[in-house]
This record gives structure tokens, C-alpha cells and sequence, in this order.
């Protein structure tokens, strides 16, 4: 046990332990070198205060980055559990090759009535049949917003996409289905009028399918992304599949089964379509 501390001239620090006198260690050589030990005080006293701070910075930095990396692993692991992806459960609906998919049963419960179908109950009541779907959507629902997507083969060309301005194909565009009052509108206006959340592909074969995302909110449709489609709209809506089937305007055909127009009976009235009608569809 060390009951004081004295410095020497050689600059060595020795104590008096308990018991042991004290003349034995003489104040002589503490006297003649007064001025080296305040010089020796000043920078030891530096230097411990430097090291000190030093240590308690880094302490303090590592309190920090730890907090930091904490607060982060917290918030992904916050957001990883408001996802909740999959491929989407089907049913078919209206006629054969028609299919109607949900993220889950429940989500077919919650999903709005639709205002899309003449007869909300053809869209709503599963019909018997063995064809299953050629493509299956994937969906993701995060805050919210469901997102669902369609993958197709390369080459894949895509229409429709609701009343918007620009070229008659739409791959590579981003459209929101959102009525505003477009007076005026350009090539770059991304709504119009009316809002059809529906979009036709043309496969590399020549065959082609209709997807719709039956909603009345808002949505976006993303076909920025080679040979895919995209929605993203508030939760809960199902997808509605037509075909595929052998051409364009079979699948037209389908479509005007569920909405209610008479494309069906131009087509079958006359031996040559009629391009205005394919247009509006499509368009």
C-alpha cells in the first residue's frame, strides 16, 4: 500500500509504503531538482490530459456509431415486418381464361366492390374450370401500398394504360391513373380525363394477354422495366388476367364480356375490325 508519491531526479516515481520512515527518503533531491519536476508536472500533466481526452473522444464516437448502428438495424428490422411479399392466390372468373388475384383471402375480403365489371358478382364468383394461369403476379404490400408485378418474356411489347397522350405502345412509360382537368395537355401529360388502370401485352409469340387492377384509387402503372408491368396503388385490390389468348382482339373481346361494351359485336357483325373501336380499347 503506498502512502505518498515523491519524484526523483532520475525522473523514477517511488512511494513510501506504509511502516517504512520517512527520512529515508531524503527532500534534498526533490529540492534540487524543483524546476525539472514542474517542468516533468507540466508535461505529464499534458499529456495525461491529452491522453484523457483523447480516450473519452473515442469512447464517446463509439457510443455513437454503436447508437447509430442500433437505431438503424432497428428501423429495418421495423420495415421488414410491414412487408409482406408473395406470389398472389387466383381464381378464375367471368370465362375460361380469365383469373382474378388476390395478395391473400383476407385481402379478397377487404377489396372494394368492383366498378369496373357491369356485374360486380362475375368478378366476385369463382367459376369451375382445370385451366390454371400461365403467368402468376408477385406482390409486395408495404405502408399501405400494394404493389403488384407481371413478368413476361423478352421482347414483350405493351398498350392501354388508360386515357393518356403520347404514342400508341407504352413500354417504357410511367402513367398515374389520376382524372385532372387536362386542358392544354402535351405528349408529356400523364393522365387525362378518365382512368383505366389496364394495360395489353403483346407476347413475342403473337399471343397476348389484358391485366387490370380493378381500383378507383389512385395508381401508378410502371412499365419503365423491359417486358414487365407494375402497379402500385393503395391496398387492398385484386388483378384481373385476360388470356392469354391468340391475339389482340381476343383479348379485347374478353375485356368487353366484363366492362360491357360492344366490341364483341363489331368484331362479330363484320369480317374486318374496325380500327377506331381497337384503338379506344386499347388506348
Amino acid at each position: 500500500m503506498i502512502e505518498s508519491l515523491t519524484c526523483c531526479r532520475s525522473g523514477r516515481v517511488t512511494g513510501t509504503p506504509v511502516g517504512i520512515p520517512r527520512h529515508e527518503f531524503t527532500a534534498s533531491s526533490y529540492s534540487s531538482s524543483n524546476s525539472k519536476l514542474n517542468k516533468f508536472d507540466r508535461r505529464g500533466l499534458f499529456a495525461l490530459t491529452t491522453t484523457g481526452t483523447r480516450a473519452t473522444s473515442h469512447l464517446f464516437s463509439s457510443i455513437r456509431k454503436r447508437s447509430a448502428s442500433r437505431i438503424v438495424m432497428a428501423a429495418e428490422a421495423i420495415a421488414s415486418s410491414d412487408v409482406v411479399s408473395g406470389d398472389m392466390i387466383f381464381e378464375p372468373v367471368l370465362e375460361e381464361g380469365v383469373f382474378r388475384f388476390d395478395c391473400s383471402a383476407s385481402d379478397r375480403q377487404a377489396a372494394y366492390p368492383s366498378l369496373s365489371f357491369v356485374n360486380g358478382k362475375d368478378r366476385d364468383t369463382p367459376i369451375s374450370t382445370r385451366t390454371r394461369p400461365s403467368y402468376t403476379p408477385t406482390f409486395q404490400c408495404v405502408r399501405g401500398q400494394q404493389i403488384v408485378k407481371l413478368e413476361f418474356p423478352a421482347g414483350t411489347s405493351l398498350y392501354g394504360t388508360g386515357e393518356v397522350s403520347g404514342q400508341l405502345e407504352r413500354t417504357g412509360k410511367r402513367i398515374f391513373t389520376w382524372n385532372t382537368d387536362s386542358w392544354g395537355y402535351g405528349t408529356e401529360t400523364t393522365s387525362l380525363y378518365q382512368s383505366h388502370p389496364w394495360v395489353l401485352a403483346v407476347l413475342p409469340n403473337g399471343e397476348a394477354l389484358g391485366v387490370l387492377a380493378d381500383t378507383t384509387r389512385r395508381c401508378e402503372i410502371d412499365l419503365r422495366k423491359e417486358s414487365t408491368i407494375q402497379f402500385t396503388a393503395p391496398s387492398s385490390y385484386p388483378v384481373i388476367t385476360f388470356g392469354p389468348f391468340t391475339s389482340p382482339t381476343a383479348v379485347l373481346v374478353s375485356l368487353s364480356h366484363a366492362v360491357g361494351n360492344l366490341l364483341d359485336q363489331a368484331f362479330s357483325s363484320s369480317s374486318a375490325p374496325r380500327p377506331c373501336q381497337v384503338f379506344m380499347m386499347s388506348r
